[in-house]
């Protein structure tokens, strides 16, 4: 199964969704890790240190999205209101 995860783009966002020791657990379990480049940036992970972790760098969100299995992104408020 393959979990992707994209870069946040929301003004003033400096989370993602998984760290790469969180990446490294993930393949651990036998998942497949893709993560969109620059995905890690704003919280100080470089997409290096993904790749060392086992992911795989992938340069766009649009083929992100298309291959990916499981989305994980850092929610918003909207959709947690969305939710209840």
């Amino acid at each position: 199964m393959k979990i992707s995860i994209p870069k946040e783009h929301y003004p003033g966002e400096k989370r993602v969704a998984a760290t790469p020791d969180i990446v490294r657990k993930l393949i651990d379990l036998g998942f497949t890790v893709s993560i969109e480049s620059g995905a890690g940036d704003a919280a100080s992970y470089d997409d290096c240190t993904y790749r060392e972790a086992g992911a795989e760098i992938v340069a766009d969100a649009k083929t992100l999205w298309s291959s990916a299995d499981v989305i994980i992104n850092e929610e918003l408020v909207q959709q947690l209101h969305a939710m209840s």
